[in-house]
């Protein structure tokens, strides 16, 4: 599968160009390698060159939903490598959920430009509050 129809699989919008793009400009992507794809879900290895000019492999997994109480769930249950550091991925990533990945010591990105990517020494964050894909949400009143 190219890279281009993953990572469109990955949101339905996004195209292989975006990914760089979702990055701080100090962090370059190298190389995107595929893993394991489900409904709502998606895992890639990815090949970055840091600020410092150091590699390193993220294991970047995308879930369509973020809700806190499964995004702990799911990070305990990743597991972690040495060699890769593990980045979770979502359309919009909510404080609390920034808040617990940050506790699981493991990074994030989301469409909307947030991203933590923290390790050996490196620390590139990006923080985007307004969430540009809101849901539908409730009605205002029962009689909507």
């Amino acid at each position: 599968m190219k890279t281009a129809n993953l990572l469109k699989n990955m949101s339905g919008r996004m195209g292989a160009d975006q990914l760089p793009a979702l990055l701080p400009p100090s962090v370059t992507v190298l190389q995107v390698r595929p893993l394991a794809a489900g409904r709502g879900t998606q895992d890639l290895l990815v090949k970055i060159a840091t600020p410092t000019g150091r590699t390193k492999v993220l294991r970047l997994a995308w879930r369509a939903s973020a809700i806190p109480s499964r995004v702990r769930e799911f990070l305990r249950a990743m597991g972690r490598s040495g060699s890769q550091y593990h980045v979770f991925a979502s359309r919009f990533i909510s404080p609390r959920v920034r808040e617990i990945c940050q506790e699981e010591g493991v990074g994030y990105l989301d469409l909307a430009g947030n991203c933590l990517i923290q390790f050996d020494g490196v620390h590139v964050e990006k923080i985007v509050e307004k969430n540009p894909f809101p849901g539908p949400g409730r009605p205002a009143s029962v009689f909507s």
